[in-house]
């Protein structure tokens, strides 16, 4: 379940205006190995992801991209959660991104701040701005075999 600190809305929101002012994990991986980029034509955003991969994990995932606050901010979080994690931890993390904004209920435990996007899935809108950094990581990291 989430959190408490999760559920209050101002919370979330206070968050999600942090990253989009300050983001983190800005800019292009050196070297890149994998990237992708997504877009919402309907609003103008643009999100494009960089990573720096081993075989086994993610060294530096960087973002770079224009758009509004919700889709800058879930790629800063989005990269700074993804950094560091070996690729099955990232592929656990981006489902339940998934579940998160498309069911809202579930098991988030890996999630972290990119549970302030909660807020995000009750808007149905808004679920394509917050989707759309994790559509470009799905694009970009290897799938297991």
């Amino acid at each position: 379940m989430f959190d408490d600190l999760y559920s209050d809305p101002e919370v979330c929101q206070a968050i999600l205006l942090d990253y989009y002012r300050t983001p983190r994990c800005s800019g292009v991986s050196d070297p890149t190995t994998h990237a992708a980029e997504a877009c919402n034509p309907a609003c103008g955003d643009v999100v494009k992801l960089s990573f720096q991969l081993t075989s086994e994990s993610i060294l530096q995932a960087r973002t770079t991209g224009a758009g509004c606050a919700v889709s800058q901010a879930s790629a800063s979080l989005l990269m700074e959660q993804l950094q560091g994690k070996t690729l099955p931890e990232a592929r656990r993390l981006l489902d339940q991104l998934d579940h998160l904004l498309h069911q809202s209920d579930g098991e988030f435990n890996l999630l972290e701040q990119l549970s302030a996007l909660r807020m995000i899935s009750q808007n149905p809108a808004r679920v394509r701005c917050a989707a759309i950094a994790l559509e470009a990581a799905c694009a970009a990291l290897p799938t297991p075999a």
